[in-house]
């Protein structure tokens, strides 16, 4: 810009305090140099030139940092038979990130009562009726033109939402779900339902 006197920079909604940050000027013009930018540092950028002759003149710069994509969050789910069941997978990522799904290394398409639906920056897979052989590791795949990465995911299988207590060994077992009609020991309930995540 072409003013001489006072000249700054700033950057809408983040202080400058702890960024690192270098400032040259050449003749009338001015530029901002950012020392190794971070993603934190991406947004939008305000350039405010004024002198005692005419009022300030301020100008605009969205800065856009890209990289790689980082799991953020990863959920696994429970279900029972002939139920619906979702797992979900969350990425951050500029460009925004593609997914993909895999089962025992074969990538999940949409079909045979399996939905994939993904937005910017998350994606699910439904199972719309869950059978025995929906149970077991999912792996979620984001990627972009910088990078890949994954996340494991597991569908598991509820016998049913009743939480017992007890005592086997002197070692107490919290947590386990056992149908709610049966009783017996641990080792019982484990021969009796073998399918069972105890």
């Amino acid at each position: 810009m072409g003013f001489k006197n006072l000249q700054t920079w700033l950057k809408l909604q983040l202080s400058f305090s702890n960024v690192n940050l270098g400032r040259e000027v050449e003749g009338e013009e001015e530029y901002l140099e950012i020392l190794g930018i971070t993603r934190e540092q991406s947004g939008k950028y305000e350039c405010k030139a004024a002198n005692e002759v005419s009022s300030a003149d301020v100008k605009q710069v969205k800065v856009t940092v890209n990289y790689p994509p980082t799991i953020t969050e990863s959920k696994s789910n429970e279900a029972t038979t002939g139920r619906q069941a979702s797992l979900k997978c969350e990425a951050s990522a500029v460009p925004a990130p593609d997914f993909e799904w895999y089962r025992d290394d074969t990538r999940i398409n949409s079909a045979h009562g399996l939905e994939i639906k993904s937005t910017e920056g998350q994606s699910s897979l439904t199972v719309t009726n869950v059978t025995e052989e929906h149970y077991g590791n999912y792996t979620c795949v984001a990627a972009n033109k910088l990078g890949v990465t994954n996340a494991s995911l597991v569908l598991f299988r509820v016998c049913s939402t009743l939480t017992y207590k007890l005592k086997q060994n002197s070692k107490e077992a919290t947590g386990l779900n056992f149908p709610r009609t049966r009783t017996g020991t641990f080792a019982q309930m484990e021969r009796e339902f073998p399918n069972c995540n105890f």
